[in-house]
């Protein structure tokens, strides 16, 4: 029997940052194995389903939301975490860890990967506010609209490669998150300008990009990844779209916890086949 004065020892914080447009239920498919090693927070940012509003007099800009995690952390007593964002979440991830809170980075298919001003950015825009628009006004009428799984699969298709095989209560409630969020517009607004330029953190990073992502594919968006962190682990993960977590919640899972917790899962998310080009 196990001795029962013996304590487990303290499990290492790891802090999930979701997308622009999207809340903390995206990671609900991992969150299971995740916090079978971690102490697992997941934060829902300003703005977003879930989140706080920002602060009178604070604009809604990138800054303003690394403050809003930060200032989560600080409430939760978390001075340092493994970091997992996906999109605008793992940008997010970077400019924490710039400010000291990083003790690993997992990025997945992450945000600000352009100049500013640049066609990249004013893509994003033209892909991300007409769906943005589209879930707003069909609001009312989502958990009809995704009854049928090749509804889900076109509706979903800009995040998920595989929105068919979602339940139908899951795909509205993606669609819906995205609806909801007050301030998509002036959030990517005032990414359009922002120059994402942050020193390399002095941690483990891995990169992992999803290899069907149609709102950021990696051939456009993952250059200025590889000229600010050269040292990072570059990952291509097969099969899954833009939040892959939907797709492939053992594959994320195994993409996170072998940088978070070496030699928890087996299999190899890490395998050189599936390394970035």
């Amino acid at each position: 029997m196990p001795d029962p004065h013996t304590r487990e020892p303290a499990r290492e914080p790891l802090v999930c940052l979701h997308g622009l447009g999207g809340s903390a239920r995206a990671w609900d498919r991992v969150l299971p194995g995740l916090r079978a090693r971690h102490d697992v927070h997941t934060v829902s940012l300003r703005g977003h389903v879930g989140g706080e509003g920002f602060p009178v007099r604070v604009h809604p800009t990138v800054p303003a939301l690394v403050d809003g995690v930060e200032a989560a952390l600080d409430a939760a007593g978390i001075a340092q975490a493994h970091l997992v964002g996906n999109s605008l979440g793992g940008w997010l991830a970077f400019e924490l860890a710039a400010r000291g809170r990083a003790l690993s980075v997992v990025a997945l298919s992450p945000a600000g990967g352009w100049l500013p001003d640049s066609e990249e950015v004013h893509r994003v825009w033209r892909l991300l506010v007409p769906a943005h628009d589209f879930a707003r006004r069909a609001d009312r009428h989502l958990d009809r609209a995704v009854r049928l799984a090749p509804a889900r699969k076109a509706l979903l298709r800009l995040g998920v490669e595989h929105g068919d095989r979602l339940g139908p209560a899951e795909a509205a409630a993606f669609l819906r998150d995205n609806a909801r969020c007050r301030f998509l517009r002036p959030l990517l607004r005032s990414a359009i300008g922002y120059d994402f330029t942050v020193p390399a953190p002095d941690v483990p990073v891995r990169i992992a990009w999803s290899a069907r992502d149609r709102l950021l594919p990696a051939p456009r968006y993952a250059e200025r990844f590889r000229l600010l962190f050269p040292e990072a682990e570059r990952l291509t993960l097969p099969d899954v779209g833009h939040v892959p977590m939907y797709d492939d919640p053992a594959l994320v899972l195994r993409t996170i916890l072998e940088v978070t917790a070496p030699g928890a899962v087996p299999g190899h998310a890490g395998d050189p086949a599936n390394a970035c080009p």
